[in-house]
């Protein structure tokens, strides 16, 4: 209005004007808990009005939306004549607050009017143009949760490096990246990104990750590092830990997520495991053989289980996997066989035969290695399912109709043609039709047809694929339900991609068991299902087959008897299965640690409550308190919240006056949700203070015993030094000081072998 430009251009030739920030739109939640419309940092202090707790509180109720909408009419109508008003509010009285608030009314106008100021920038120094490329190769980068977890990650492993030369940072984005392509939702992505962020045991940055990312992904991130954890104490006691209890230790945890996110860190982990020693590399992929591989197995991800197999089987038998991988690079051609399905999909179109899924794969190089010697055959020429694919129809005359279809087609081996559904029967109940063609290019192709329900006995049911490969009976009862329970969990809830070839536009999952219904069912409680014996729910529902009501096929998950950990002590590591339920403190006393001064429990590798409940997968181990202590130190790190120039974030709110257009920008006091946080912390910070003054007055700890030196007739009060072995009974290096007093004691020149700050000490 001209009143105002009139004082503004007065102000101008007094070398008065001040600038103020720019304004953020009313809302009832704080500028620094909003998305849309944020309040950045301002350069000068003067531009704020700090007011007292109370007073903000208040100021805040009489601005509502009625006084903001009073404000607002007053700027759109009538400026000049509620400005005097406005600025004879008791709470500006002050001439300096006067001349800001009249001088920066047109600058503040001008201000809203450009639209909402931009977001602050949480994390500066941050370079985001990999986080832009990410977004551009994947759509699950755009949302936010996923950003954060990049720019968290981003900060995390800032300046640090692998042994290969590539940044820390690289290896958690194509962990990431690789979750995203199989299919995996934000969460899982997240903390893909961030699984490597807590090996450090960086409190600090652990407190910055809770404050952006929700709980869900904090647990995945802390069961991954548990994980990797003991995958370590694995490499390093190899000779003392069981194999099959580790495999079934991964598969038993309760979020199948961070055992797909460890897998996918594995996978890159081994493409990059060059840059070790030879022994160290020999270690992992022979863990990545024995273990991973096999879970990814279990779980039915084949193309996580094809990378982990070949990449360990280039570092421990390299020349075999050199010579194989030329002669199978003239036998699979990806486009070829592409090619092959394509044709076959347009052939049964023809004949009206309806299918469920067809899909191919090229064997992995381990795969056929194998093969070539359970088999005892020395050519590859004699391997011919070097390529494969499935034709999954919904009855048994379709099973022969299709097998007619693509005899038509292709040229076939008749002396490897087989009969599993009528008549060479399986013992295991597996049913299928085998044909082997030469496909596109007269590359041979084995092909297998059979029905839904053929299918998923072979998946989940007692013909399971993974069993017939890892050569296990059906006896292990819990192992069956665990397995079938986590492998549906992973391709129907999670919908993992199997990376196999399928026909254009063809989905990129198994839905070859979508016609029975098992992507209706849904997960019931540990207690038991609607049949009171763990049965997945929703069998009943419209949509799902009879056929997987049945007693002998029916989905069910695993009931709990008992967790596995691995619990590692002073005397040794072994896994250990406990009580459902048990928590640290009854572990604690189970293994005498209060017996122990110097000495805490830990459950992955942090100091635990008592209450703790045990889960499988943990690492339970009893170690030196210095040592736990010292492993927890806080490192510095800069607060992602700590806007740029390294100001204290400033809680801020613009706040309309009653009856005035004038914005004041107010410092309110802590939110209830940073009071608690900052309360946590506090408590955090002195259990951590008085662990460390137990553990300084137990290495204080001293011994005393009186003893008579010889011919003297006054008891002399030795003090030894604790021993260096906790409750031991002896005296450490102070023994030798002893047995030499006993014998005479010292003489000139006479080798002195007690520890440093012993002392004799006459008593009456």
């Amino acid at each position: 209005s001209p009143p105002v430009q009139q004082q503004q251009q007065q102000q101008q030739q007094g070398g008065k004007q001040q600038q103020l920030g720019p304004p953020a739109s009313h809302s009832s939640n704080p500028p620094w808990r909003s998305t849309s419309s944020t309040l950045p940092q301002s350069n000068s202090s003067s531009n704020i009005v700090e007011l007292p707790g109370l007073l903000s509180r208040a100021l805040l109720r009489t601005g509502g939306e009625g006084s903001s909408r009073e404000g607002r009419a007053a700027t759109e109508g009538g400026a000049e004549q509620q400005l005097p008003h406005a600025l004879s509010s008791p709470l500006l009285h002050a001439s300096p607050l006067r001349d800001q608030c009249t001088d920066s009314i047109g600058s503040a106008h001008r201000q809203m009017e450009a639209g909402p100021s931009p977001e602050p920038d949480f994390f500066p120094g941050v370079d985001k143009s990999l986080l832009r490329d990410l977004q551009e190769r994947h759509s699950i980068f755009h949302t936010q949760l996923v950003a954060n977890a990049f720019l968290l990650a981003a900060k995390a492993h800032e300046g640090q490096s692998r042994k290969d030369g590539s940044s820390q940072l690289s290896h958690s984005v194509l962990v990431g990246l690789q979750l995203a392509q199989l299919g995996l939702d934000a969460e899982c992505v997240a903390a893909g990104l961030l699984h490597e962020a807590l090996r450090s045991h960086n409190s600090a940055l652990e407190s910055q990750m809770e404050e952006f990312m929700p709980s869900s992904v904090m647990q995945l991130v802390n069961r991954v590092t548990a994980i990797s954890e003991i995958s370590c104490v694995f490499r390093n006691n190899r000779d003392k830990l069981n194999e099959e209890k580790w495999r079934r230790m991964l598969l038993a945890m309760e979020d199948v997520k961070a055992v797909l996110i460890k897998l996918a860190c594995r996978v890159h982990d081994m493409r990059t495991c060059g840059a070790l020693p030879r022994e160290r590399q020999v270690s992992l992929a022979q863990e990545t053989l024995d273990i991973f591989s096999v879970v990814a197995n279990r779980l039915g991800i084949w193309c996580l289980k094809a990378d982990l197999e070949d990449l360990a089987f280039a570092v421990i038998h390299p020349e075999e996997h050199r010579a194989l991988s030329e002669q199978v690079a003239q036998r699979q051609d990806s486009e070829a066989l592409e090619a092959t399905i394509t044709r076959i999909k347009a052939g049964l179109d023809a004949r009206g035969v309806q299918y469920e899924d067809i899909s191919g794969r090229p064997k992995n190089l381990y795969g056929i290695w194998q093969k070539m010697r359970s088999s005892g055959k020395s050519s590859l020429d004699q391997v011919y399912d070097v390529t494969a694919l499935r034709v999954v129809v919904t009855n048994k005359h379709d099973c022969y109709v299709a097998l007619r279809v693509v005899q038509e087609l292709y040229r076939t081996m008749p002396s490897r043609s087989k009969d599993y559904i009528r008549g060479e029967r399986k013992p295991n109940g597996y049913q299928s039709l085998h044909e082997t063609i030469y496909g596109e290019g007269e590359f041979p192709v084995e092909v297998q047809f059979r029905t839904h329900k053929m299918h998923y006995i072979a998946e989940y049911g007692f013909a399971a694929h993974w069993k017939y490969k890892e050569k296990l009976s059906n006896e292990d009862e819990w192992l069956d339900k665990e397995v079938q329970y986590k492998k549906w969990l992973t391709m129907y809830k999670l919908g993992v991609h199997d990376k196999k070839v399928r026909p254009s536009g063809a989905p990129l999952q198994d839905c070859a068991l979508k016609s029975l219904g098992v992507h209706l069912l849904h997960s019931a409680d540990q207690s038991g299902g609607p049949y009171g014996d763990g049965s997945v729910a929703g069998a009943e529902q419209p949509g799902v087959d009879p056929f997987l009501r049945h007693d002998r096929f029916r989905l069910r998950a695993p009931t709990k008897a008992s967790v596995n950990v691995v619990v590692q002590t002073q005397d040794g590591i072994d896994t250990r299965e406990l009580a459902v339920g048990m928590t640290a403190g009854q572990l604690g006393v189970e293994l005498g640690v209060p017996n122990l001064p110097r000495y805490v429990l830990t459950v992955n590798a942090r100091l635990a409550p008592p209450g703790t409940i045990l889960r499988s997968g943990d690492l339970i181990q009893v170690q030196p308190a210095k040592q736990v202590m010292s492993a927890m130190q806080q490192q510095p790190c800069l607060s992602p919240r700590q806007p740029v120039g390294g100001q204290e974030e400033e809680r801020e709110q613009l706040v309309f006056l009653p009856g005035s257009p004038v914005p004041v920008r107010v410092v309110l006091p802590p939110s209830a949700a940073q009071r608690k946080a900052e309360k946590q912390q506090r408590v955090v910070a002195r259990q951590q203070q008085r662990a460390l003054q137990r553990a300084a007055a137990a290495e204080q700890q001293e011994r005393e015993q009186l003893v008579y030196l010889p011919d003297s007739p006054i008891p002399m009060r030795v003090v030894f030094p604790s021993s260096s072995v906790p409750n031991s009974g002896g005296f450490g290096a102070g023994g030798s000081f002893l047995a030499q007093m006993l014998r005479g004691g010292f003489g000139k020149g006479q080798r002195r072998s007690s520890a440093s700050g012993d002392t004799m000490q006459p008593m009456a």
